[in-house]
C-alpha cells in the first residue's frame, strides 16, 4: 500500500504545470545625451512709419474758406442805431474801434480773423498779410504793391475811394472775376437796391459792382488774398 502511495505522488509531481519565471527585461543601452541647444530669439521686425504729411494750406480753397466764413454775416444788419447791433459792436471794438464807426473795413478784418481760425481748425496756422485798422484808404496806401492788381478775382479785397472826399472810401470782399464789366463781393456797411456804392449803409449784403466808377466812387484796386497769406 505504501508502495502504491508513493508512485502516485511521483506521477503526481511530474505532471504539475511549473511555474514559469517572468523574463528579466534586457536593459536600454545608455545613449550619450547631448546639452540641448539654447534657444535662439529671432529680433522683432523694425516698423518703419511713414512720415506724417504736414498740411498744406493750398489743399484748401482760399474762396471756399472766405464763402464758409462770410454765412454768420449774411444776415448783419444794424438794429440798435445808425452802426450799432451787439455783432456790430463787437467787431469794431475788436479791431480797436469806438462805437457807431463806419465798419466796412472792421468787417473785413473780421473776417480775415475768421478765416485765420478756419486755417487754424484745420490744423494749418496761417496769418494774412494785411494792415490792421478800420481806415480802407490806410489800408490801400501800406498794403504791399506786390499784392495789388487791377483786375477783378475771387479771394481779394476790393477798395475804393470817394473822389470828392479823398480820405475816405469803401472795401469789400471780392468773389469771382470780371465779367461784362462787372464782379460779385460781399460787404459790410453798405445797402442793397442800389447801384450806388454805399459805404455807410445799414448792414452786410452781396454786391454785384463795376469795375468802372459809379458816382465819385473809384476803384482803386484789388488786393490778392492769396498772396498776402502767410503759413506760420
Amino acid at each position: 500500500m505504501a508502495f502504491f502511495n508513493w508512485l502516485a505522488s511521483v506521477f503526481k509531481s511530474a505532471f504539475s504545470k511549473k511555474e514559469i519565471a517572468a523574463p528579466i527585461p534586457t536593459p536600454k543601452p545608455v545613449q550619450d545625451t547631448k546639452p540641448s541647444e539654447p534657444s535662439v530669439v529671432k529680433p522683432e521686425p523694425v516698423v518703419v512709419l511713414p512720415p506724417i504729411a504736414k498740411p498744406d494750406p493750398a489743399k484748401i480753397n482760399l474762396l471756399d474758406a472766405i464763402k464758409v466764413c462770410i454765412k454768420p454775416y449774411e444776415n448783419l444788419r444794424e438794429i440798435n442805431g445808425k452802426n450799432r447791433s451787439a455783432l456790430i459792436d463787437k467787431i469794431i471794438t475788436s479791431h480797436g474801434g469806438s462805437l457807431g464807426s463806419a465798419y466796412c473795413c472792421y468787417g473785413v478784418q473780421q473776417l480775415l480773423d475768421d478765416v485765420e481760425t478756419y486755417y487754424a481748425n484745420h490744423g494749418m496756422k496761417i496769418k494774412f498779410d494785411i494792415p490792421a485798422g478800420g481806415s480802407t484808404q490806410a489800408l490801400w496806401a501800406k498794403a504791399k504793391a506786390e499784392y495789388k492788381f487791377i483786375n477783378a478775382k475771387p479771394a481779394s479785397l476790393v477798395v475804393w475811394r470817394h473822389m470828392s472826399a479823398p480820405s475816405t472810401g469803401h472795401i469789400g470782399t471780392c468773389l469771382s472775376f470780371a465779367d461784362a464789366g462787372e464782379f460779385k463781393t460781399f460787404e459790410f456797411n453798405t445797402s442793397a437796391g442800389t447801384a450806388a456804392v454805399i459805404r455807410d449803409g445799414e448792414g452786410a449784403y452781396y454786391r454785384t459792382r463795376k469795375l468802372k466808377d459809379v458816382g465819385d466812387m473809384h476803384v482803386l484796386g484789388f488786393i490778392d488774398l492769396e498772396k498776402a497769406m502767410i503759413r506760420l
